[in-house]
């Protein structure tokens, strides 16, 4: 198994987070928007009302766990990280498994309800792919934030700058 390679520095770890980042947001947008503009080529797979709605809670339910896990093992993670006294290419390799997790786990309940949409048309499904979304965004890795969560010393800070 190739293993990829570890950034030499602070400064290309988090270019290297960044790149990742972005991939995750765009290819889940880029999925999302195929799917939707197939659904206009072809009638939905299931037409019944009753299934449409249970599809829905079942949804609903699987990205809200989802969004719930990734966040509380996010926010234990980096509690891991800021109590490590691990060097700051150690914190930011910590961090960038932190953020794969989050951002797989956003991702699945989203994906799932890409799906969905595509075998029902339901349009209350957007609204679940639009909050998934978000969460995602809202993890964005700038470097204030890194700085904040990970709790940075000033010397670590400027190595990053």
């Amino acid at each position: 198994m190739m293993q990829s390679p570890v950034p030499a520095t602070p400064k290309e770890a988090l270019r290297a987070i960044r790149v990742f980042y972005y991939a995750m947001i765009i290819g889940m947008l880029l999925f999302a928007i195929i799917v939707f503009a197939l659904s206009f080529l072809q009638a939905p797979s299931i037409t019944d009302k009753a299934e449409t709605d249970t599809f829905l809670i079942v949804v609903m339910i699987i990205a809200a766990g989802c969004i719930m896990a990734a966040h509380r093992i996010y926010g234990k993670r980096i509690n891991e990280i800021q109590n490590s006294g691990m060097k700051l290419t150690g914190k930011l390799e910590a961090y960038r498994a932190t953020l794969i997790l989050f951002m797989a786990l956003s991702e699945g309940g989203g994906i799932f309800a890409v799906i969905v949409y595509y075998l029902t048309a339901n349009q209350w499904l957007l609204i679940v792919i639009g909050v998934v979304l978000l969460s995602m965004l809202l993890k964005r890795p700038e470097k204030s934030k890194i700085f904040n969560e990970l709790q940075l010393s000033s010397e670590e800070q400027a190595e990053l700058n």
